[in-house]
Formats: structure tokens, sequence, C-alpha cells
């Protein structure tokens, strides 16, 4: 780890090396009071009418407008409700700056009127959020759904238009990071008045205008009465379940505080009723702040929950305790995150896995039964700097996690297995970047990751006993610095560095009464130290974006006995292109190629068990993967309509010089490395568009996917080229009459084979239909009423179909409390099967339900 007091040195020599931007600031007041204008608009537009800044004025009427320069012949232009604009020119600014502002008189028709549901300005589109709320909506996460062109998963991750947004806000602040799930599924969207999608959202203010982003993001614009105080609402529920569930509840307290100065968000949760707490507090923005540098190597897993969702299937108690404080200081803002994670969880279900064989199949039945419990604490500390001219981010991560799985099989295979997993990781990282007179940046970047990673798995069954321990330690260091410029639209760069990564690992195998597996210890070290330089060139004028980099190269890899030390040097060009003719349709391709370095978790010399039926041996040869990828999408959209449309394609190659081969002895799976050439590829397209449908004041969605994965393992030493293929397609309605019935309904069809050197298994397919109704007698009564119908073919004309009915009443009595009651799975379904390939196996599996539940839930708002 870097010495603190070097890093807290270089912080402060930078910060006293800033050159401050512009800065705008003033105070807009009542020109007949005197009194401040908290909410007012301030703008500065450059001399050609475009806007170069935008503000509000604060509580107090002030408000900072932060420019590289003043653009000349500009205006600042102030606009309030009520009031008449007021334009300045930029050229003759008074110092101090006061904006008076006065009432203006205008008389309008008696007209009734409502607010544009989806407003375009420049690149951020805002969607009121009271258009798009419906009766039985509770989280800003519900509303987001319904909105056209944006999607939310179930632990509240969010695309825009098919693609991961790059940062959520709220009121501009980036509180939560990649872990905005705690917001999307807690916030009551009667606290947020719009949400601002910003379109190729460049989060450093200091690469604006030379580094070009394809990422969208979202901020939410909370309501004037919810600012400047604290929120807060609980939720507390008691029942019961028949079957294995019995005694249900849960508790939940949420708090939030989004002030100028200073945001809060805090939440206390505990629930058995069917709930992933956690999964609120992952990081749903990909690579994100992660400490994870080593990969276990054992994985002792439960029966998923199905494609109905955890409310269906998931058996668990869960708990969440999270606090994430921001507090914006004189040059930046300082963040602390820190999150506790529990969940217990337990399974059973019925599965048959079928492996396709030049011998004839092979099928091994087991009854799968087991627990698991998991323990994680997450903390994060931030101090960043975000200005025109200076970007500067420290962050510390540590974490802590254990977690301990239980499973017991009978059948084909009879055993009992117990895996425990403790982890412990420590990162911290330093970026700074400084921009000189407009267009030239220089960054510097450091960051270091400790890992420990043991796992000890325990195997009992008819043979004896076996205990396997493995241990992992790993350190990654890495150091960088990168100069860029722009001469006009074309931009030049050059960044290199040196990353170093150190990894230990030692696996023992211990047998009693005679040795069951092949076994032969494993001790060794590894690593790398790679020297990296990545010229880049860049286009970027009006509509058109361009983009090329080109990465190279040379690693020193070390491998202890297993093989001979050795260099390797990498080239990976990639070329991006964009271009926006219009601001409704947007077109993006993506190309590149190029060799991956060596995988280094697959250096040993002995065998290692992966998970109760499967053994993987490890490679004494230097392997180097390579791979093509082609991608191309394009977004169209026309806000005012609220249309929304995209479609994207992925078509990549790869290609190593390894075959893995398959070989089966009674009912283990034994995996190896065959050094013959193989090639995989792949396809992947998916589509969408979303419409607003005014008269029903709803949203009509399509979607679909296609995928296609091709890949050529030996089985039984024979060589078997496989092609998973599935398509899915969904097609969703949602909408209300008079405020007194509102609906959401879907269906989604979908169908998936495997083909093998030519033949192929058939299609089976699956169809899913779920309608959710809310009736609303009175302002206080709702009435919730949910089915869904899934059929699934398992073998050829053989379905399986199952039925699902809920019901919810909620009364409100008062603004503040909120009375509920829900009975689920009113059938007591109790059994889903399916089926699903996997490249030369089919699984079918049965799945236990949980049965009919009785929940009476109070509610309560600050």
């Amino acid at each position: 780890m870097p010495n603190f007091r070097y890093i807290f040195l270089i912080l402060h020599l930078i910060v006293s090396l800033h050159v401050a931007a512009d800065v705008l600031s003033g105070r807009v007041i009542d020109g007949e009071s005197g009194e401040a204008l908290p909410g007012a608009s301030v703008m500065v537009k450059k001399g050609d009418g475009k806007m170069a800044k935008f503000a509000s004025a604060k509580e107090d009427g002030l408000f900072t407008l932060d420019l590289a320069e003043l653009p000349h012949g500009g205006r600042l232009e102030v606009s309030m409700m009520g009031y008449t604009k007021r334009s300045i020119s930029l050229d003759s600014l008074p110092e101090p700056l006061t904006v008076e502002m006065y009432r203006g008189a205008v008389r309008l028709r008696e007209v009734a009127v409502k607010a544009q549901a989806i407003r375009q300005q420049g690149d951020t589109l805002t969607f009121n959020v009271a258009s798009f709320a419906q009766t039985r909506d509770r989280s800003i996460g519900d509303v987001l759904a319904r909105m056209p062109g944006i999607e939310v998963s179930e632990n509240g991750k969010i695309k825009y238009q098919g693609e991961g947004i790059n940062k959520f806000y709220i009121e501009g602040r980036d509180l939560l990071g990649g872990r905005y799930g705690l917001a999307t599924n807690n916030i009551q969207h009667e606290d947020v008045g719009a949400v601002e999608v910003m379109e190729n959202h460049q989060p450093l203010q200091v690469l604006a205008g030379i580094n070009y982003s394809d990422k969208a993001a979202i901020n939410l614009r909370l309501k004037e009465s919810s600012k400047a105080r604290w929120m807060a609402w609980g939720k507390a529920a008691g029942g019961y379940g028949e079957g294995e569930v019995g005694l249900t509840g849960l508790g939940e307290l949420f708090a939030m505080a989004v002030k100028p100065s200073y945001q809060n968000i805090t939440t206390i949760k505990g629930a058995n009723t069917g709930t992933r707490l956690s999964g609120q507090g992952l990081d749903l923005i990909d690579g994100l702040g992660s400490t994870s540098i080593l990969s276990p190597y054992t994985s002792l897993t439960l029966p998923s929950t199905t494609t109905l969702g955890a409310r269906r299937s998931l058996f668990n108690r869960s708990a969440l305790v999270s606090t994430n404080n921001l507090v914006k200081t004189k040059r930046g803002e300082l963040k602390a995150n820190l999150d506790y994670r529990y969940d217990h969880t337990t399974a059973r279900a019925s599965d048959a896995t079928t492996y396709y064989l030049s011998g004839g199949n092979r099928v091994i039945v087991e009854e799968r039964d087991g627990r698991s419990q998991a323990q994680a604490l997450d903390g994060k500390v931030t101090y960043e700097v975000n200005a025109p001219t200076t970007f500067i981010n420290y962050t510390l991560q540590p974490r802590a996690e254990w977690s301990s799985t239980r499973l017991s099989t009978t059948g084909s295979v009879n055993g009992n297995y117990r895996l425990e997993e403790p982890t412990v990781a420590l990162g911290n990282s330093l970026k700074v970047i400084r921009r000189f007179n407009g267009k030239h940046l220089i960054t510097f970047t450091a960051s270091n990751s400790l890992q420990s990673l043991p796992q000890r798995f325990h195997i009992e069954n008819e043979d004896g006993l076996v205990d396997q321990d493995i241990t992992q330690r790993a350190s990654l260091t890495n150091a960088g610095a990168a100069y860029a410029f722009a001469l006009g639209p074309v931009s030049v760069g050059m960044e290199g560095g040196l990353r170093s990564f150190q990894r230990f690992m030692s696996s023992t195998l211990k047998s009693s009464p005679v040795p069951m597996y092949p076994g032969i210890d494993n001790v060794i070290n590894t690593g790398y130290n790679t020297l990296h330089v990545t010229p880049t060139l860049g286009y970027w004028a009006g509509r058109v974006n361009l983009s090329l980099k080109l990465p190279v190269s040379v690693a020193r890899y070390t491998f202890d006995k297993a093989m001979a030390n050795r260099s390797e040097g990498y080239f990976s060009p990639s070329l991006s292109a964009d271009w926006a003719p219009n601001n409704r349709l947007q077109l993006r391709a993506r190309a590149s190629a190029g060799r991956s370095p060596m995988n280094l978790s697959m250096v040993y010399t002995g065998f290692i068990i992966t998970d109760p039926r499967t053994i993987h041996r490890g490679v004494d040869e230097f392997y180097n993967s390579s791979s093509r990828v082609l991608s191309g999408s394009l977004a169209y959209k026309l806000p005012r309509r609220g249309l929304f449309a995209d479609a994207s394609l992925v078509k990549a190659w790869n290609s190593v010089p390894y075959t893995l081969s398959q070989q089966l002895s009674g009912n283990t799976v034994y995996y190896s490395y065959s050094p013959a050439k193989s090639n995989s590829n792949s396809l992947v397209a998916t589509c969408s568009v979303s419409k607003t449908i005014d008269f029903i004041s709803g949203v009509a969605a399509i979607r679909g996917s296609w995928i296609n994965n091709g890949n050529t393992l030996l089985s039984e030493s024979n060589a078997v080229h496989s092609v998973n293929s599935s398509w899915n397609a969904t097609a969703s309605l949602s909408g209300t009459v008079s405020q007194l019935v509102g609906w959401d309904c879907s269906a989604t069809m979908g169908a998936s084979r495997l083909a093998m050197n030519g033949s192929h298994t058939p299609w089976l397919s699956t169809l899913t239909s779920d309608v959710n109704l809310t009736i609303t007698p009175t302002d206080r009564l709702e009435w919730h009423l949910g089915a869904s119908h899934h059929l699934n073919e398992i073998a050829p004309e053989q379905l399986k179909q199952m039925i699902l009915f809920d019901t919810r009443l909620v009364y409100r009595l008062n603004k503040r409390i909120e009375l509920g009651a829900s009975l689920t799975n009113i059938l007591d379904a109790r059994r889903y099967e399916y089926i699903i390939y996997n490249e030369l196996t089919s699984y079918r599996s049965s799945r236990s339900l949980r049965g009919r539940e009785f929940l009476f839930t109070i509610t309560f708002k600050q």
C-alpha cells in the first residue's frame, strides 16, 4: 500500500497548483422585498445563444457557476415563474453580483395545464414523474421501469436504450456510486419531481470537450418540499406461510437528507419474505470500485431462484444495514459508505442432468437440499475534486466476507458437502488529472489491491471422507501516467504505466480411508510485471466521433516450478465510431482484435475439486487466447411523442491453443486441457421499442433477443462442436382508466435448443403471461389483483403448466400511515419445472416454491 503521507502530500501539491477556473457567483432576490428567491434558474449563454452553464439558486438565493472561461459576448439569463426574465451582458457584470427580479403580470385565458411528460433540452431528457406514476407504485424504481427507453432489473440496475448507465445522481451528487440500487428500491416516488437522463454524459468535468462518452447518466430532481430536510419511512409486517415457510415478517427503516452541502441515505432492513435485501447494496456499474483480484476455484451452489423471481422461490432470512454520507467541502466532496449484508438461504430441488455422449447419453439424477449463510462488510471512503481544470480522486476500500454452504444430495450421487469461504480485501487508488490552456491534459494514476481467499471443502459420501484446503493470496499494483492534447476536433494522447500482479496458491487434498480422487498437492507462486503503452487518436466534431486505441504491452511471467518463466508481447487495437445525424438518431460501431494475457489461475500441476461432481486438472504449458469483436447499435427517439427504440448486434470470435476435454468416470466429470487449437464464436442481437400511450396514461413496449454460442470441446476423446441457440420476445402494456383501474400486463415467449456436430435437440419453448390490476374505489383504498400463467416445454409435446394468483388490500389511514394485507400464491402451487441447455448437457429441474402466504403490513412516512 502506498504511504499515506506521500499521497496527501501529492494531493496538497496538486490542489496548490490548481489554477482556478472563472467562477461566476451572485445572489437572486426579489427586487421589491429584498428576499432571496430559491429555485431561480440561472443560465450562461454564449454569443451564439447556445447554453454554456446552468444552475439553480439555493435556499439563500446564492448561485455559483464554474466555467473554463467567460464567453466573450455572452449573457447571463435569470428566470423564475411569476417574474420577468433578466438578461445581463457578461462583459459588464457588477461586483458583487445581485440580480433583482420583479414580478411580471401576464393575462392568461382560463386553461387546463398539463405538465409535459418528456422534455428535451440539448442532451438532457426530463421525465415528469407524475406523468408516469400510478397508484400502485411505491419506489422511484417502480416509476422508472414504466418510463419509455428505461429498463430496471429486480435489484435496481438501470439501462437506458439498451446500455447501462455510468452515473446515478441525486440532485447532481453521486452519493452512492455503483450501489444506486439503494436509491431506486427505497426512495419514494412522491418525493421526486423529475428524472433527468443525461445522454453522452462525461462525469469528469476536466475531460469535457476532449473525451467523448457514449453512456447516459440518471439524475433525480427532488421536489422542493423534499429538499433540505430529513425524510424517513418505515415498514413492519408479520404473517404466516404454509409448508416450510412458517412465520414470516419484515422490518424496514429508510432515512434520507439532501441538502446543498450534505447528503445522507441510511437504511436498516430485515426480512424472511423471499426478498434478497443484500442485492440492493451491490455494485451495479461494471468494474466500479471492485477490490476482487482472485477467483474461487471451488463452488457449492444451492438451487438458484427461478425465472419466477425471488419472491416466489427464495427461502431466506436477509438483512441489510447501510449508511452513506456525502459532505461538500470548499473544493470538492468527501464520501463515506458502509454496508453490512447478511443472507441465510435454504433451497430444495429435484434435478436431472443429461450428458450427450457418442457412446450413449448419461443421466445423473439428484435430490438436492441445502442451506447457506453469508455475511459481508464493505466500506469506502472517497475524496474527490471534480472541477473544469482539475480532477482528484482518492479512494480507500476495505472489504470482508464470510460464507458457509452445506448441501446434501441423494439419487445417483449420495453425499454431504460443506464449503467455507472467508475472504478479506483492501484496495486504494489515486487519480489526478490537470488541464492546461484549455486543451492539454496530464493524468497520474496509482492503485493497490490485496486479497486473501481461502476455501475449505469437506466431502462425505459412500466412499469415505475428503477434505480439500485451498489458500490464495494476491496483490495487484498499478501506476501510470498519460498526456493528451486537442488540436481543434482532433485529440492525441499517450498513456503508459506498469502493472504488477503476484499470486500465491496452495491446495491440499486428504481422503480417508483410501484416496478417492487423484490428488497432487499444489504449491505455486505465479505473477507478472507488465509495461504497457496506449497511443490514442480521436476526432470529435459536431455529430461525429471517432476513436482509435493502439495498446501495446510487454509482460514478464513467472511460474515458480510449474513451467519456465517467459516474456510475451501483446497488441490489441480497437476502433469506435459514433454518428448522430440529428438529435433523434444515434449510430455506433465498435471493432477490436488482439491477444489476451494468460489466466494465471489455470496454472497448477495437480487436480482440484471444483464442485461435488467435477474435478479440474491444471496446465503446465503457456496459453494465450486471441479474439475479434465487431458490434453495432442504433438508438432512436422522439421524446415529444414518447417513442424510444434501440437495437444492437455483437459478433465475437475467440481462439485458444488448447481444447477443454471432458471425461466421465462414474458420476464424476473430469476436465483437463488438451494441446489442440479450438475456436468459439458468439452472436448476440437485441432490440427494444417503447411508446407512451397518452389516452390511457400508459406505456407499451416490445423487447427481443437472439443468442447463438458455438464452442468446441473434447468429450470422451471425441471432438464435438456444439451450438447453443435461444430467442426471447416480450410485449408489455401499462395504463390507467380514470385513475380508477390501473394495469400492468406482459407476455414473454422464448425457445432454446442445442446442436452437436450438425445434429440437434428439438426446440423447447416457454410462455409466461402476467396481469396485475389495481382498483382504487376511493383515495384511501386500493385493491391489487395479480395473476400469472407459466407454460414450459420440457420435452417435445410435453408441457408443464402453472397458474399463480395474488391479492393485496391497502388502506390509508392518513398521509403518513398505511395498512396492508396480502395473500400470495392463493392456489398454493409448490413445484416449478423447466429445462435449459448448456454446451453438451441439458439440465431439467423441479424447484420448490414458497406456498400460500398471508402478510399484514403497516407503513409509515415522516
